[in-house]
């Protein structure tokens, strides 16, 4: 490892945050975590909390994308949840 410490420290908060966060979060935080550690990070970060170098690049270029395009915001509809557009009378409608 490049610097025994700092790898200490990330595996330290992986392991205090790793139940709480999907995958997805799981591979922009080790993407975060080697960026901010710059050069040898995703090597550094791979080998602090055993994940696979190629899934923190994939993290980059999910941060990269995000950056690129701010506005863009990935909102997923429920099956349970009506239209944004139905008004009063479709609602009416359907309960009477």
């Amino acid at each position: 490892m490049h610097d025994h410490p700092a790898a200490e420290q990330v595996e330290v908060k992986y392991r205090s945050l790793s139940p709480l966060i999907d995958d997805r979060m799981r591979r922009q935080w080790a993407a975060t975590e080697s960026r901010a550690y710059g050069w040898g990070g995703v090597q550094t970060v791979s080998g602090a909390i055993r994940m696979s170098p190629n899934t923190i690049r994939k993290g980059l270029a999910e941060l990269a994308a995000r950056e690129s395009n701010p506005l863009r915001r990935s909102i997923r509809v429920s099956a349970n949840r009506g239209r944004c557009g139905m008004g009063a009378e479709t609602v009416a409608h359907r309960l009477g």
